[in-house]
C-alpha cells in the first residue's frame, strides 16, 4: 500500500482543526446566496437544496463538445446515464461513475463540473450512471442497475455505438460503495476488465463506531453526520441488509483492480477508508491511499469554486490517465 501526501505538501493524516480555507470560502459563498441546508430531513427539500447548491458551485463549468443522455432499461426501469466524451477522441478509455448522495440524493447534472474536469484532464470518457434513488427504490435496485449497466457496456465494448478501449470505475461517497460492490459482483461473474478504481471518500460499511465517526460525526461543518448516515441506511435498506453488496468492506477483496482511495482527514469516513486500503493490501491488491489535510466530506462538486478540490481532481485524473495508458 502506498500512502500519498496531499498536493499541498502537508503531513498526511495530521489532524486538522479547521477546514481548508478554500472550503470555508465556499461556505461563505453559499451563505451569501441564502443557500442554507434545510432544517428538516424531508428528502425532497434536501434534493432541492442540493440541486440549487450544485447550480451555484458549478455555474462556471463549460460543457464538453460531446455530452449526451442515454437510457438503458434494467428490470423495467429506464436508467438515465450521461456520457462525457473527450474532444476529438477515437476509441478512448471509459470510466463508469456513480455519484454520491447517501443513496437517496443527487442527479446526473449535479456532477457535471467534476466529471467534465476529469474528462479534460485525463482524456478518458466517463459514463455517469443515474441509478435508482431511495426511498422510492430500495436495495438492491441501485446495485443491480449499476452492475447491469457496467456488464452490458463492457460486453458491447461501446456506448451508443461509440467504441471504447479499456475500462475503469469511480465514484464518491455512496457512489464509491456502489462501484466497489459492483466491481466485486463482476469479478464473481468472471468479468475482471477494470484497470483502475477511483474511490473518493466512500462509505463501505454500516459501522458508525470508529474513532473518526466519534470525533467528526456532528454537523460541525464536516459534510456528514452520524444522524444523516443512519437516515441514509434506513432509507436505502428494506430489512437492514448487511451482506457484501451493502458492506463491501467485509467482502473477499482478492483479485480486484488497482485502486486509489482518497479521503479528507476531517471526513467522518476517514477510518473506514483507511481500513479498506489495509484490507485491499492484505488481499494482495495494489492500492494507493491519499489522506488530504483539512478536507471534509462531499467536496468533489466544489471543483469550480475551490482550487484545492480542482487540484485534487487533477491528481486523480492524472492517475487515471496513467493507469489506462
Amino acid at each position: 500500500m502506498q500512502i500519498s501526501p496531499a498536493p499541498t505538501g502537508d503531513l498526511v493524516g495530521k489532524p486538522s482543526v479547521e477546514a481548508h480555507p478554500d472550503l470555508a470560502a465556499v461556505r461563505i459563498m453559499l451563505r451569501n446566496a441564502n443557500l442554507l441546508p434545510p432544517t428538516s430531513g424531508d428528502v425532497h427539500a434536501v434534493r432541492d437544496y442540493l440541486n440549487r447548491m450544485n447550480g451555484l458551485t458549478g455555474a462556471d463549468s463549460v460543457a464538453l463538445a460531446q455530452e449526451q443522455i442515454l437510457y438503458l432499461t434494467v428490470n423495467g426501469r429506464n436508467v438515465p446515464c450521461k456520457l462525457y466524451w473527450p474532444d476529438k477522441a477515437r476509441r478512448p478509455p471509459l470510466m463508469f461513475y456513480c455519484h454520491g448522495g447517501g443513496f437517496r440524493h443527487g442527479e446526473l447534472a449535479g456532477w457535471d463540473a467534476p466529471l467534465r474536469q476529469i474528462v479534460r484532464d485525463s482524456g478518458t470518457a466517463v459514463l455517469s450512471i443515474g441509478y435508482a434513488l431511495s426511498p422510492e427504490y430500495k436495495f438492491p435496485t441501485a446495485f443491480n442497475e449499476v452492475v447491469e449497466v457496467m456488464r452490458r457496456i463492457i460486453a458491447d465494448g461501446a456506448v451508443d455505438g461509440l467504441e471504447v478501449g479499456s475500462f475503469a470505475a469511480g465514484g464518491d461517497s455512496a457512489g464509491a460503495n456502489l462501484v466497489l460492490a459492483s466491481t466485486i459482483a463482476l469479478r464473481e461473474a468472471r468479468i475482471s476488465v477494470f484497470r483502475h478504481l477511483m474511490l473518493l471518500y466512500g462509505v463501505y460499511s454500516k459501522n458508525l463506531a470508529s474513532p473518526s465517526w466519534q470525533r467528526l460525526s456532528g454537523y460541525g461543518g464536516h459534510g456528514l453526520s452520524s444522524a444523516s448516515m443512519r437516515t441514509y441506511w434506513e432509507s436505502y435498506l428494506t430489512q437492514d441488509e448487511a451482506d457484501w453488496r451493502v458492506q463491501p468492506l467485509y467482502a473477499d477483496l482478492a483479485g480486484l483492480p488497482p485502486a486509489r482511495i482518497t479521503v479528507g482527514d476531517m471526513d467522518p469516513l476517514l477510518d473506514e477508508n483507511i481500513a479498506l486500503a489495509e484490507k485491499l493490501k492484505a488481499a494482495g491488491c495494489v492500492v494507493q491511499l491519499t489522506v488530504l489535510p483539512k478536507i471534509i466530506h462531499g467536496v468533489v462538486r466544489f471543483n469550480e469554486v475551490a482550487p484545492v478540490i480542482k487540484e485534487m481532481l487533477r491528481v486523480e485524473a492524472d492517475a487515471l490517465r496513467h493507469a489506462l495508458a
